[in-house]
């Protein structure tokens, strides 16, 4: 912390990330995988990494979103779904399942322990945040002592945004509003207005209160009066973690890393740590020209080096779920609350400028977008927020910057997980899902995905239904040439012809799960500027479909998603943190000057020849060309083949 310097790094191979760690009082780093739902602890004094096993075995998809420490060097885990408190006790070696905190609510996201009560305290929420204190170290009985009976914006907010045990007070918030109470849940400082940033606050050493981060500047809360006043020294926007660690001097890490602050000096350290965090892609996307994005789970943006080697600088902002191009600007639709940014790529390092939310609405994951440029309109498709079934629709005037919200008239109680504009009948399609928003239960309340198709001016749907029996959702959705509208309808295939007929033609990934799984986003197809093919990714499979013959042909299985081209043609997917590309084949019809100089300039490329559609003494020749030119015998092949 104070010089910066990375000492060590470690992997977690199964792990795509860890919500929270925490430090156990013996030093032991806890840290709880994500989507592996496995325990993971780094001893500082063996300096390994060791696997605890999974969280609970008895429980499939056990995530631990919170994590805290406990008496005797016990480290608690909060689980979601069921808001379930785990005990892992170093001692035996066992992980003990307390059970559910908050019957009402699915999360956990933060833990707290007061060594003076042993009372180990968990902020719940989900649909209605609350506080829970739980007595004998998390094994006694649970009471709930903090709700919208005594701060009445808790029962609107989702989640609080922090959890500080500290010398007898729990410290937390509501977005920036500040909240300080006793052990008991009675509030001792709560104003309602912005004036707290980050997740941690730095106890005092003496025990008289803590330091926390106001935007930029600290304060100082005083138990005694029940009220704050600054110190000396700034932070960079806001602390993440921090301690007093000697008299006046807070050590910790802000929004640029670690530091030191004298609270008494205003003297400061700061350090720029170099490490990267791989993290998991959650969608690819074309930009503007030739260039591609990666947005990244849970934050991250960054164009894609289409080269190879080192990765692009990484924006710290999303979690992206869609997007298009308008006037070499990207239009951006982030979790949560569907929120929509705009962006441009020629000023990386700018923040992306929120144009609106649709927080109103409960709508909450967009993962449908299409643009109508005769209107000039952005349609963003979403589902529900948590706890709700009804999705909808968000219609942006670039020109008024007013925004249309559409939910029942669109789909009753479903979400909208696909959009694409179709220019030949003016006509806006959209694919449905039956699944609502995180912790429903059931998970649906109606039975068949649709496909909707709404009439951007006069603002109605025109026609809507299941286009394929029993399918749970519609992804996927792609404007074809003719004006026909393919899509995938679960794992099938489809062809909607303009006057609304449908063909199913073959299956291209399995079924969706089975609940209490949620299926939203799914299939994605692509045209192909290099050889006019369809390519998509559904369901961890990679797959080429041919319009003409509507054949489809399987590329690769078991991990790839969220295929993309770009404007040469060619598919970029990914698997977990990496990004791959499916370079095209480029097609050759025949043997003139033109496709002699076209299977050249691919060749050179390191692209394959396509010769499919020719006789046997053509391909030969294509392929004696190839070799001669792998072989080093055409050092002038473009000059030669290609002289107009």
């Amino acid at each position: 912390m104070l010089t910066g310097e990375v000492l060590r790094t470690y992997k977690l191979p199964s792990a795509e990330g860890c919500f929270d760690l925490s430090v156990a009082t013996d030093g032991k780093v806890y840290l709880p995988g994500y989507h592996d739902y496995r325990l993971w602890v780094y001893d500082p004094v063996t300096k390994e990494v060791t696997d605890y096993g999974e969280i609970d075995p008895d429980v499939q998809r056990d995530y631990a979103m919170g994590c805290g420490f406990g008496p005797n060097n016990t480290a608690l885990l909060g689980t979601y779904s069921g808001s379930r408190l785990h005990s892992y006790d170093p001692a035996t070696g066992v992980i003990t399942n307390l059970g559910t905190v908050n019957p009402e609510e699915d999360y956990i996201h933060f833990i707290g322990w007061d060594p003076a009560s042993d009372a180990v305290f968990c902020a719940t929420g989900g649909v209605s945040a609350s506080i829970w204190r739980i007595e004998d170290g998390g094994f006694g009985a649970k009471s709930k002592i903090l709700d919208g009976s005594a701060i009445p914006l808790l029962d609107s907010t989702s989640f609080v945004g922090m959890l500080d045990c500290v010398n007898g007070h729990l410290v937390s918030r509501i977005g920036g509003a500040m909240i300080v109470t006793d052990l008991e849940g009675k509030v001792e400082y709560w104003n309602g207005e912005k004036e707290i940033a980050g997740y941690h606050v730095a106890p005092a050493l003496d025990g008289s209160g803590f330091y926390f981060s106001q935007f930029g500047t600290i304060q100082k809360y005083e138990f005694a009066t029940h009220t704050y006043h600054p110190v000396a020294g700034e932070v960079r926007s806001y602390f993440a973690h921090a301690v007093e660690a000697e008299p006046g001097l807070i050590v910790g890490s802000d929004q640029g890393g670690p530091f030191t602050v004298n609270i008494e000096t205003g003297e400061r350290t700061e350090q720029n740590v170099s490490f990267r965090q791989p993290t998991l892609i959650q969608k690819i996307f074309p930009g503007p020209g030739d260039s591609m994005y990666a947005s990244g789970y849970m934050l991250g943006l960054a164009e894609i080096n289409k080269a190879g080697g080192e990765p692009n600088e990484t924006l710290n902002s999303g979690q992206y779920e869609s997007w298009l191009v308008r006037e070499d600007k990207m239009y951006l639709a982030a979790y949560a609350w569907s929120k929509v940014y705009e962006w441009d790529p020629e000023a990386p390092a700018t923040a992306p400028k929120q144009l609106f939310t649709s927080a109103d609405e409960n709508f909450d994951r967009p993962f449908g977008m299409a643009y109508n440029p005769e209107r000039d309109e952005m349609y963003v498709g979403s589902v529900p927020a948590y706890g709700g079934y009804q999705g909808g629709l968000a219609i942006y005037s670039f020109a008024t910057g007013e925004v249309e919200f559409f939910g029942a008239e669109i789909a009753e109680n479903q979400g909208i997980v696909s959009a694409v504009w179709n220019p030949h009948d003016k006509l806006l399609y959209l694919g449905t899902t039956i699944d609502g928003g995180m912790g429903t239960n059931p998970t649906s309340i109606t039975d068949l995905g649709q496909l909707v198709v709404f009439d951007p001016e006069t603002r109605t749907v025109v026609r809507s239904g299941a286009p394929v029996r029993l399918r749970k959702g519609v992804t996927g959705l792609l404007v074809d040439p003719d004006g026909s509208v393919w899509g995938v309808a679960e794992e099938q295939l489809m062809k909607v012809s303009p006057d609304g007929t449908v063909r199913t033609l073959g299956a291209v990934s399995g079924r969706y799960a089975d609940p209490p799984a949620y299926t939203w986003a799914w299939a994605y197809l692509n045209w192909s500027a290099r050889d006019g093919m369809i390519y998509g990714s559904a369901g961890g499979n990679l797959f080429k479909v041919n319009p003409q013959t509507e054949e489809i042909t399987r590329i690769a299985t078991g991990g790839a998603q969220w295929a993309a081209t770009d404007a040469a043609g060619d598919v970029y997917f990914s698997y977990r943190t990496h990004c791959f590309t499916y370079v095209v084949p480029q097609p050759i019809t025949a043997v003139d000057e033109e496709q002699k100089c076209l299977a050249v300039r691919a060749l050179q490329q390191g692209r394959t020849l396509d010769t499919s559609s020719l006789n046997r003494g053509e391909r030969a020749y294509y392929d004696k060309l190839a070799q001669r030119l792998a072989d080093g015998k055409l050092t002038m092949a473009e000059e030669a083949y290609c002289r107009a």
